[in-house]
Parts: C-alpha cells; structure tokens; sequence
C-alpha cells in the first residue's frame, strides 16, 4: 500500500510539472476581417466609406500591428431601390496628415424612408454586405427658457415618419458671431455644452440619446457667448441648434463603443458588434435638420 501511495505522488507530481509546461494564452488564432465604417448623411455633399483591415498583435501590446494590410483596391457599390452606386476611391488626409484612401460617391442623395444595400469585393475575403434603413426628418423645435421656468433652453425633435422611426437622435447648439479680419467679417463659433461635470469642473457636451429632447443650461449659452466677446472680439450673436435622427445601427454601435464612459467597468473598447456580414464595423445612417434665430430672440420669444 505505501508503495502504491509513493507510485501515484510521483504520478501526480509528474503530471503538475508536465502541464507547467503549457502556458495559457487568450489568444485565439488571428483571421484577418474587413472593417468597414459608412453613415449615408442627407446633408453631405458626398457620401463616405472607408475601409480598414483587422490586424494581429503580441498579447503584451495589442495597439502594435504585426502585418496590417492596407487596403488600397476594393469595389464599392450603394445599391438604391432602382440604381447602383459605384463608389470612387480617392486620397484624402487624416488627423496625422497620413494619407488614407477612401470611398465615395456625390451621386447619391439618401431618402427617408429608403433602404440601400453595401457592396464591398476586397481580394481575398468573402464579399461583405451590409443594409441600413436611412431614419425619418426629425422636425426640430427650439423652446425658449420660459417655456422650461427658465432652467434651460431645450431641444425636442419628433419624426412623423411612420415607416422609419428615429432610434434615436443627437442635439448639438453653437453661439456664432462675426469679427472684424482685415476689413472682413468672419464668422466664429463655438459649442455649447450641456452642463459641467460637478465632480471634474470639464464641460460635458450632449450624445446620441433615445430622448426626444434635451435641455440646454443658459448659464452655458451666456459662458460661450462671453468667451467669444472677449477671446474673439466678436458680435452679432446667433444661435445654430442642430438635431440628427439616427437609424438603429449607428445609435446602438455608439452606444456600444462610447455610450458607457466609465472607468471603472469591464468592457471591451472594440467590440465585435456589427450589421455588416462578412466583416465588422457599420453602415448607418442620420437625417439632420437645423435652426439659426438671433441669440437674443431666444430669450425674447414668447
């Protein structure tokens, strides 16, 4: 028996150091993938693809691409209801001054209401296809402090679309004014922020949101507008609020990659989330509409 018990340890024991040996890894083996990123936008003078491929990396430092393909030939189409876009590449800058290629077409003018068909053919992957239903017009409205006690200027946006509802939308409000520039007057603006941050004193600006509406603090449009008086010496103020409806693809990838800021949560910074087969990223789509009026009528307005 005392043999038998010496016999088994130096099995086990045998056993442990073998599988020392084998170290673990998370690592699964690399496929390459085509990442593709488009929004169809009403308001833009031409409409964008870009596309970028996936990359391997060591465990220790996954920002370091080991042998990332530049994708520099591809077919790119838009397919409408009754026609086909092809889309042209071209040479364009980016925050770097790196020049990046990119996809676009000034053909192609998104409908409400329309769904349009991705094409991508890239040489050695599967072709990719991606559909997005281009939102409603969100119909925007400005309401006057008074109209909230006097707590804030507010946005609100409703899309009488019935076909394709909004999934949800995005607010942004600028004060401009204009400077005198050498006998010229140039236009400056700046951003209006929502509120500041109570706990940093950092402005937070507004996102994407499912609220049909979103207020504005006044003491920050006053703020924006002083900056802009004494920074720029500028007058003449306006206000320009903006609202974009979002189709269901774009709204739930932003909610996806930036819609849970938060430090202290486990999340995976680029998700494998995506609407596009054969490949990842999105195809989304936004409807904006606009309003301009004079910075005092805001608050002159009954």
């Amino acid at each position: 028996m005392q043999r038998f018990h010496f016999l088994l340890s130096l099995f086990l024991l045998a056993f442990i150091v073998g599988s020392c040996d084998n170290t673990f890894s998370p690592k699964a083996e690399y496929k390459e993938r085509i990442v593709v990123f488009a929004v169809l936008d009403k308001s833009a003078a031409f409409q964008i693809v870009r596309l970028e491929s996936t990359y391997d990396a060591e465990g220790a430092t996954p920002e370091t691409p080991i042998n990332q393909r530049e994708i520099t030939e591809a077919t790119v189409r838009i397919h409408a209801p009754l026609k086909v876009y092809s889309l042209k590449d071209t040479l364009v800058n980016d925050n770097l001054g790196v020049q990046k290629k990119i996809w676009i077409t000034r053909d192609l003018l998104p409908e409400e209401g329309r769904t349009y068909t991705l094409e991508v053919i890239v040489s050695g992957v599967d072709p990719i296809t991606a559909k997005v239903q281009v939102p409603g017009n969100p119909f925007l409205q400005v309401m006057p402090p008074f109209a909230q006690n006097g707590q804030g200027l507010v946005l609100a946006a409703g899309a009488i679309s019935t076909i394709a509802p909004p999934k949800g939308f995005y607010f942004r409000v600028w004060v401009i004014g204009t400077k005198d520039v050498g006998g010229q007057h140039v236009e400056v603006r700046r951003e209006v922020p929502t509120n500041v941050d109570p706990k940093t004193g950092a402005f937070v600006y507004s996102k994407p949101t499912r609220a049909s509406a979103v207020s504005f603090q006044i003491d920050m449009l006053a703020r924006v507008k002083s900056d802009l008086e004494i920074q720029e010496g500028a007058s003449n103020f306006q206000i320009v609020a903006d609202a974009y409806s979002m189709d269901t693809y774009l709204y739930g990838y932003f909610q996806t990659v930036r819609g849970f800021d938060d430090p202290v949560s486990v999340r995976q910074d680029r998700p494998d989330v995506s609407n596009v087969v054969g490949g990842v990223g999105v195809f989304g789509a936004i409807v904006p509409d606009s309003i301009r009026q004079s910075y005092s009528s805001i608050f002159t307005s009954k």
